[in-house]
């Protein structure tokens, strides 16, 4: 009697008037392990002291010898390699959140003197996090002690919607990573950060600021680490016009005072520079954040000399 009522009801589903059955798309696809990358990169996995702000070290693990690791920049559906290599004495290993597919098989627990390498398509356009992940409680460790960095999928040429209006590129990118330092891990589990920066160091950008000229194209890729704070970010005297949440050009919205970035969260921000004079970049969390390091300044004026791409 039950299994008559199950069929039944399952065909009840099935012929309800203006029913129809939506079958789910295929998971984007990855490419066998021996395929050929379109872009390759190497991450080396250490640990070293690291200067973030005058006088005051920050014994850290890192990638490539800085925190953060190298910026990555690929193309939608491009094969992408990433290699890690550990020279350190510790075990290392890698999360890549870019990559829609399993990774602690091939780039996890990487003991010293080992390396691993992953293969995969890079599906889905955005700004995304990598960071150290060698299992268990080392994910929170590793992220703690400032093993991470940035990987940008760009999407198809003219996705972004004020560059298709003005019909060229950004006049300056600004790659922008906001980041924790603690004292111990007592202060990392309650959440009281010493030091929140931009790029890798205190006050980053107020020291050396991001010159700019009026009505320049800036386009922000900007992702919180965290690993704790949710971040707030603002230009003092601006409005971002159009920001796009993880930084896909399908999640798209207009003229914000603010974006809001829990860890690991990402935006990408189209914003003109309106007017000659310093406009503040902050995480408006001004007494969590702000007051301890994430500020910086875009510095304009008609005869700036521009650097058009800046990370760190």
């Amino acid at each position: 009697m039950l299994k008559l009522f199950l069929m039944l009801l399952t065909l009840a589903v099935v012929l309800i008037p203006g029913s129809a059955i939506v079958m789910a798309p295929d998971i984007p696809g990855n490419p066998p392990p021996n395929a050929v990358p379109d872009k390759s990169f190497l991450l080396i996995a250490s640990e070293a002291d690291v200067m973030i702000d005058d006088g005051v070290v920050f014994k850290a693990f890192i990638f490539n010898g800085t925190t953060p690791g190298p910026l990555i920049v690929v193309r939608e559906g491009e094969v992408v390699e990433i290699i890690i290599k550990n020279v350190g004495g510790f075990t290392h290993g890698l999360s890549i959140h870019a990559a829609n597919t399993q990774t602690s098989k091939f780039v996890g627990n990487i003991a010293p003197g080992s390396e691993g390498r992953l293969v995969f398509t890079a599906d889905f356009p955005g700004v995304y996090m990598y960071h150290c992940a060698p299992g268990g409680h080392g994910i929170l460790t590793y992220t703690l002690a400032g093993m991470y960095g940035m990987i940008v999928v760009e999407p198809k040429k003219d996705s972004y919607l004020l560059e298709r209006t003005l019909g060229r590129e950004p006049d300056i990118k600004v790659y922008l990573i906001q980041h924790e330092v603690y004292l111990n891990g007592r202060d990392f589990f309650d959440g009281k950060a010493a030091y929140v920066m931009f790029n890798g160091k205190v006050f980053r950008y107020v020291t050396e600021p991001i010159h700019a000229r009026p009505c320049d194209y800036i386009r922000f890729y900007f992702l919180n680490v965290g690993p704790n704070h949710v971040a707030s970010f603002h230009a003092v005297g601006g409005i971002w016009e159009y920001v796009y949440q993880g930084g896909n050009p399908a999640n798209m919205a207009m003229g914000l005072q603010t974006v809001t970035v829990g860890p690991t969260d990402s935006y990408v921000i189209e914003w003109r520079v309106p007017d000659e004079g310093n406009f503040l970049i902050v995480s408006h969390a001004f007494g969590t954040q702000a007051i301890k390091g994430a500020v910086g300044i875009i510095a304009s004026s008609s005869n700036a000399s521009v650097q058009n791409v800046i990370y760190p």
